[in-house]
């Protein structure tokens, strides 16, 4: 999407072997036709969490909290929903795909909608599709609200009942040029999102559901996904979260003062799985994501021309495949105000409700590569994390369980990359495999994760192919 191309394609980088960079174009929104309306219905009712897993990734089963919902006006004007609570105004833009376009506090609006791929909502990708040009917008297979032509994505039905919004949306390309689109000319993909929101517990807190499904025929590789992102307008320019090894203690927080000027970021242990960004007076928007890997980036992009085409960007780490007949859904919570009030919140929330582990371990096969010739005793290494810890480490030979792998070799690279996880940093495997004891030809090798939560799945690059010679 829209100038976080560069943070995806950054995290891309370590789930593919080639990835591009650059500073996207922009566009501006007023492009944008206004397509017919979509349809309004009566707000189905969001069921029981449950996961459609991959084969072989299995989903634990989530549990639905169903805190108190506060009154709240709707209306709709133009191409915006919104919610408006007394205290924080919410618009959902109708013409991209559902996105969150405005979260008005004390008069001003916190989320930056400068373009169709800023905004708060979700988008995924698939490690296995690598761009396939340097064009610096083409991230891949990349479904978003809307694409880098700002093109329009009505959505399918909307409607507001019992003080909660419901929206769906048929997710379209970002990048279309290489797909059969460009300008004017969308490219849907087989990802349906559906979004329920409302406030809970107070006019300042903010519940947003979101599923995703995958209604198409193929598969999509585990890579990080953005579920969801969000983008701010600059006024908002220090970064907040906790990032100790003691959560829900009210241990001291980190903060960095992101400077205006350049590009920069990074990513921190986020231990309660919450940050956000504030101004000078300590108020803005913390965004609570208690599924999510317990990291989050950050980063500020400091583009030419407007002030609003400038913009910070906040993405809690979250990995997930998304197979043919998948369906996932996940909880985030957006608190405005003073950042102190929003940890109580948290803090209160995370007392009264609880949620499952759904993100499985994400790891790499280092050795051997696909095409390789091997004979005799064959070292199978790489690593694995997991935000809850990894249980084990299969090795599988044409779909069969040949033995396990020893887990806990140090891995300080993969810690730099991915801090705070649990027993940092013994990431790798190994398994030694003696190939006299399999036929000589061609056989398909992989490795599968296991984490504490029974969660299951494929390391990355899948199944690789080996000729074995002895």
């Amino acid at each position: 999407m829209r100038l976080h191309v560069i943070v995806v394609v950054t995290l891309l980088c370590l789930l593919i072997t080639s990835c591009t960079s650059g500073t996207p174009s922009s566009q501006a929104a007023s492009a944008v036709t206004s397509p017919a309306e979509p349809m309004i219905t009566s707000a189905p009712t969001l069921p029981r969490l449950t996961s459609i897993p991959p084969n072989p990734t299995k989903i634990s089963q989530p549990t639905i909290p169903t805190p108190a919902i506060i009154q709240t006006n709707f209306e709709k004007k133009g191409r915006t929903l919104y919610l408006d609570s007394g205290v924080v105004r919410v618009g959902i833009d109708t013409q991209w795909g559902g996105a969150i376009r405005e979260i008005w506090f004390k008069g001003e609006n916190i989320i930056n909608n400068y373009d169709g791929g800023r905004l708060l909502a979700v988008s995924f990708y698939d490690s296995d599709k690598a761009p396939a040009s340097n064009h610096p917008n083409d991230t891949g297979w990349n479904p978003t609200p809307s694409d880098m032509y700002n093109n329009p994505n009505p959505l399918l039905e909307y409607s507001f009942a019992d003080n909660e919004l419901y929206t769906k949306a048929r997710y379209i390309q970002w990048f279309p040029d290489d797909k059969g689109g460009g300008p004017n000319h969308p490219v849907q993909t087989d990802i349906y999102v559906e979004t329920w929101i409302a406030f809970i517990d107070a006019p300042d807190t903010l519940r947003v559901s979101y599923r995703v499904t995958n209604e198409g025929l193929e598969g999509h590789a585990i890579a990080s996904q953005e579920f969801p992102f969000a983008y701010f307008r600059t006024p908002y320019n220090r970064y907040v979260t906790y990032s100790g090894s003691d959560p829900w203690t009210d241990s001291p927080e980190l903060m960095r003062d992101i400077p205006s000027s350049g590009s920069g970021g990074g990513v921190t242990v986020a231990s309660e799985r919450w940050a956000g960004f504030i101004n000078s007076s300590d108020d803005g928007l913390v965004l609570w994501a208690p599924q999510s890997y317990g990291e989050f980036s950050y980063s500020y992009f400091d583009n030419q021309g407007p002030k609003e085409n400038s913009t910070y960007y906040l993405l809690p780490r979250a990995f997930l495949a998304i197979p043919a007949g998948f369906t996932q859904e996940t909880q985030i919570f957006l608190i405005l105000g003073n950042w102190h009030h929003s940890r109580d919140r948290i803090y209160n929330l995370h007392d009264s409700l609880g949620f499952a582990d759904i993100m499985p371990s994400f790891g790499i096969i280092d050795n051997p590569g696909s095409g390789a010739t091997v004979s005799g005793l064959l070292s199978v290494d790489g690593w694995a994390i997991d935000d809850q810890g990894v249980a084990k480490i299969e090795v599988l030979l044409d779909g069969k369980d040949i033995g396990l792998a020893n887990y806990g070799g140090i891995r300080q690279d993969v810690d730099t990359d991915y801090p705070g996880l649990p027993n940092a940093p013994h990431f790798g495997f190994r398994f030694d495999m003696d190939t006299t004891l399999f036929s000589n030809g061609l056989h398909a090798l992989e490795v599968v994760a296991t984490d504490t939560s029974g969660n299951t799945s494929q390391l990355r690059p899948g199944s690789i192919k080996i000729e074995i010679k002895n």
